[in-house]
């Protein structure tokens, strides 16, 4: 969970800033992570496709996607070696492994997208209660405030056409002040929240069956993938609202008369 601590790793941030000025950010920002769902699910190919209907049973529904959720995460950590974190080689010949190269690889530079995007919006998220969604909304809409918080957690928005259009109308005008907040804002990240994990996780798992569970499921799912201090399921149930994730379950099912 480096990731939700640390962001991309060099190479693959390099990957991203590459094709930075190709990519829709305010579409990225929006969508589900696809190619990540993918990852999951080939791993468990019938992960997060059951659809419900106000007659599917959902306690045992709740209770197979958490162990399918689980069940992932210890084959994943099966195939690690404990000292490196890194897959073994013997590990890369695997059929889930190859299954996850073979997904991978052609979408390598979406999939490093959809992982800053998961890391973006729960930065945002920790630090000012919004997602980069509505933050990049409000900077498009003339919010400079907005403009320099989107900047401070992505600098690669200073290629999105409508954050361009600003920088480009400060410097024409020479706004000199909000000149200044630019650079301070991109040279200074937002530091990383105690929740960034669990954030990460949820935006991450979300599509591939995390939607299915309750709250206090989710609560005992992150508890049992090893992380420590996990927050309330009321908190979480905040989170997931701020983050704008669609539970595809009620949060406390109706009893039948």
């Amino acid at each position: 969970m480096d990731l939700a601590d640390k962001g991309l790793a060099p190479a693959g941030a390099q990957l991203v800033k590459e094709q930075a000025e190709s990519v829709d950010w305010g579409k990225a920002y929006h969508d589900s992570p696809h190619v990540l769902t993918q990852v999951a699910r080939s791993f468990d190919p019938t992960l997060g496709v059951e659809q419900l209907s106000e007659d599917t049973p959902v306690g045992p529904l709740l209770r197979e996607t958490m162990d399918k959720a689980k069940g992932i995460m210890e084959r994943v950590d099966s195939l690690t070696d404990q000292r490196t974190g890194l897959f073994t080689d013997e590990a890369m010949q695997t059929k889930e492994l190859t299954g996850v190269m073979d997904c991978v690889l052609p979408q390598l530079g979406s999939l490093l997208v959809e992982l800053k995007v998961a890391t973006d919006h729960v930065l945002a998220l920790m630090t000012w209660k919004t997602t980069m969604r509505e933050l990049l909304a409000l900077a498009e809409a003339g919010d400079d405030a907005a403009l320099c918080k989107v900047l401070s957690v992505n600098p690669l928005l200073a290629y999105h056409a409508g954050v361009a259009r600003r920088i480009q109308q400060a410097t024409a005008t020479q706004d000199h002040r909000l000149l200044r907040k630019i650079q301070q804002a991109i040279q200074h990240r937002p530091p990383r929240h105690k929740n960034a994990k669990a954030g990460f996780i949820m935006v991450g798992l979300w599509d591939a069956g995390l939607k299915y569970l309750r709250y206090s499921q989710i609560h005992e799912y992150l508890r049992v993938v090893g992380l420590h201090d996990v927050p309330s399921p009321q908190a979480l149930g905040r989170y997931g609202l701020r983050l704008e994730l669609k539970k595809n379950t009620v949060e406390y099912p109706r009893t039948r008369k």
